[in-house]
């Protein structure tokens, strides 16, 4: 369904058996619907586009964002930065497994061989990941 805004100039077909017109034409759109049985709605305005099928699932996009259900878990995750992120984790545990693999313990040495063999992968700390290192805040879901 086409939604002139108010003020433009429209042209009206006139159905036979009907005493309503329909808008054919018009010189400027407030918005546009579509709507279908099963209960799945399009709007089209200015400020963006709204999808909603059957309650179930929605879509909402403006200049700036878009919205799938409302968008309350935050946005969308940049898989690249994430599995950088998740690379560096891993690598850090390979080193400690690494350490304790070639590590021999010494009788009687009150755990320095341990110490030692520790101290450069101990004295490496990891950088705490924020959420804006791999979200992308324009899409949310």
């Amino acid at each position: 369904m086409l939604f002139p805004r108010v003020g433009s100039y429209v042209a009206v077909a006139m159905l036979s058996g009907y005493s309503a017109g329909v808008v054919v034409l018009t010189e400027d759109v407030e918005s546009i619907e579509v709507n279908i049985n099963d209960g799945t709605k399009l709007t089209i305005t200015e400020g963006g586009i709204s999808l909603n099928v059957k309650d179930s699932i929605t879509l909402d996009i403006d200049d700036s964002s878009a919205a799938f259900n409302g968008g309350k878990l935050g946005g969308l995750i940049n898989v690249a930065d994430l599995t950088s992120h998740l690379n560096t984790i891993e690598k850090d545990i390979n080193n400690l497994k690494t350490v304790f693999s070639s590590w021999v313990p010494a009788p009687q040495d009150g755990g320095a061989a341990l110490k030692g063999a520790v101290s450069s992968w101990a004295g490496q700390q990891l950088a705490l990941s924020q959420r804006s290192d791999y979200e992308d805040d324009k899409v949310k879901h």
